[in-house]
């Protein structure tokens, strides 16, 4: 059995579509198993009474945020012409530094526009994924009310 093939297999496992899968390697993402799982998950989300959140969490570093802005940028907005998406982080030291580097990693192989300026990252067609940052809680407010 080929690395493709165990890929495609633990992905039907998990319960993740063929289309969502090819997304995927289609922009040179090769999820790891855990990362399938919150894919599969996502996509629940789009089924008539699934779920309307998803949690993943875990230690420091596993991939995480990868996952969850690879899931945004290359299967949702690939899916639905003109999505605005709000990518939420908290702010650190080096927030903008770390979301240039996860750009580049999902989105290097994908025709993207990033104006840094405005925190927006537009996609190929016309989907957006607006980049927003909080320091408190009190701050994911000025969120609220804004459609995404």
């Amino acid at each position: 059995m080929t690395a493709v093939e165990r890929l495609a297999r633990v992905a039907w496992q998990v319960g993740c579509p063929e289309d969502q899968l090819h997304n995927f390697l289609a922009a040179g993402y090769v999820p790891q198993p855990k990362q399938l799982e919150l894919h599969a998950a996502a996509r629940e989300c789009d089924d008539a009474g699934g779920p309307d959140q998803v949690g993943f969490g875990g230690a420091r570093g596993p991939g995480k945020s990868h996952a969850v802005f690879a899931q945004v940028a290359l299967d949702d907005c690939r899916r639905i012409d003109g999505l605005k998406a709000l990518y939420l982080r908290k702010v650190g030291k080096q927030a903008r530094e770390q979301f240039e580097d996860l750009r580049l990693a999902v989105l290097g192989s994908v025709p993207h526009d990033y104006n840094r300026a405005a925190g927006v990252v537009t996609l190929w067609n016309d989907s957006r994924i607006v980049i927003g940052h909080f320091n408190a809680e009190k701050d994911v407010d000025n969120y609220l009310g804004m459609q995404y």
